[in-house]
C-alpha cells in the first residue's frame, strides 16, 4: 500500500490519503551507491526497483487518480506518468 497507512483493524481512513504527485517510483533490495543515484538523475536510462517497479505501481493504481503525463525524460518512449 503505497500513500496510505492501515488504521488498527485493517481499515483505512481517507482523510489521511496521500495527496499530490507520484512518478517513476522504485525501491531496490540493495543500497544504491551515490554514483548509481546520481546517473538515474542526469541520464533516461530505463530503471526497474527488484522490489518495487514503477510499471507495477502503474499497473495497481486505485482510486479517483488520474495519470498526467510527466515532463521527465520526454521523448524517450519510456511512457512516464505521474499519478494525482
Amino acid at each position: 500500500m503505497i500513500g496510505q497507512e492501515q488504521d488498527v483493524g485493517g481499515a483505512f481512513s481517507q482523510p489521511e490519503s496521500f495527496v499530490g504527485l507520484l512518478t517513476n517510483l522504485n525501491l531496490w533490495s540493495k543500497e544504491l551507491t551515490f554514483t548509481q543515484i546520481e546517473n538515474m538523475i542526469v541520464t533516461c536510462d530505463k530503471v526497474i526497483g527488484d522490489v518495487i517497479a514503477w510499471p507495477d505501481v502503474q499497473s495497481g493504481v486505485q482510486g479517483d487518480l488520474q495519470p498526467n503525463p510527466s515532463g521527465f525524460c520526454r521523448g524517450t518512449g519510456f511512457g512516464y506518468y505521474g499519478y494525482g
